[in-house]
């Protein structure tokens, strides 16, 4: 049972806990100069993926507090963005070729930042 709690504990630390800490850093000289924008990655399992429920509820953690924090800093100069990617080629979807529906993660990458904002 160990195990699976310090499994549990990880995801939480990956998912959650290091986006907090960056985030953290980096904010207030973005509501100083009133100028920045975040993009945090979540994951099309934050809908759920049964079987896959810490990493599912972590993924959607960072979908609603990216939301939150959209409305809480829009008006402070800073645009808050979530991307939810289905698979990209990655070790973890053990997808090794991209095609028409799985983007590298460059490609997908590039289509994030070629979203035009108003």
């Amino acid at each position: 049972m160990e195990d699976g709690a310090n499994r549990c504990q990880a995801l939480v630390d990956c998912n959650i806990n290091s986006m907090l800490k960056v985030t953290r850093a980096i904010l207030p000289s973005m509501v100083a100069k009133r100028k920045g924008a975040v993009i945090n990655m979540s994951s099309f399992s934050a809908m759920g993926a049964p079987l896959l429920s810490v990493y599912s509820a972590s993924k959607a953690f960072v979908m609603q507090w990216s939301a939150d924090m959209e409305m809480e800093y829009s008006a402070k100069g800073v645009t808050v963005m979530c991307a939810y990617p289905y698979y990209v080629v990655s070790n973890m979807s053990k997808i090794r070729r991209a095609n028409w529906t799985t983007p590298t993660p460059r490609a997908y990458a590039v289509s994030l930042l070629c979203v035009k904002v108003n």
